[in-house]
């Protein structure tokens, strides 16, 4: 019912363009997939809404059918699928095979949370998984995220948003899109 409401306050009261869900630790994308969020995602669909995700690699994986089902949302995965300082490649694998689908946005945000050191800004330790992240979805797809004010524990504002120019591999257009251009079209496209 909460989510109900929830939407319903999206599409009547608040100048939204989408929502926000979190993916409990032990659920998965298959728990959307029941027939009791037909009616849910069919109206996110109908207006078109952005759905973020704070959501594992392991609980994206089977992301696919739902985004299959729903073309007209746009998802964005919130914290670049948050990966851990310490994963293989295989493992980040299902955020990047995402990118096939030309409706899926990450949000580059959350470095402290996924580091093997918060103390060690510019968290080198992750550079790795947002040039994968840059060369799946390009940086088009790719948008900064501050996360403040938890962030604000870690690092400044300031730190964090300058984080991504400490990245060898990415490029100012990059940086461009990043840091603002690709927000900009989502989010203010008439």
């Amino acid at each position: 019912k909460n989510r109900d409401e929830l939407l319903a306050k999206t599409l009547t009261v608040w100048p939204a363009r989408g929502l926000r869900c979190p993916l409990p630790l032990q659920a998965t994308p298959d728990d959307w997939q029941t027939s009791s969020f037909d009616r849910f995602w069919q109206k996110v669909n109908d207006a078109s809404l952005c759905v973020a995700l704070n959501a594992q690699p392991s609980q994206l994986a089977r992301l696919g059918p739902l985004i299959a089902a729903y073309p007209r949302i746009t998802w964005l995965i919130d914290h670049m699928g948050r990966p851990r300082h310490d994963m293989c490649a295989p493992d980040f694998r299902p955020v990047l095979e995402l990118a096939n689908f030309e409706r899926v946005y990450v949000k580059v945000s959350g470095f402290y949370g996924f580091t093997q050191d918060t103390a060690e800004y510019p968290y080198r330790d992750l550079h790795r998984f947002v040039i994968a992240l840059r060369d799946a979805y390009g940086s088009r797809r790719l948008l900064w995220g501050s996360d403040v004010p938890p962030v604000l524990d870690f690092s400044s504002y300031t730190q964090t948003f300058r984080c991504l120019h400490h990245i060898p591999g990415l490029t100012s257009c990059d940086l461009e899109w990043i840091l603002g251009r690709t927000a900009e079209e989502l989010f203010h496209a008439a």
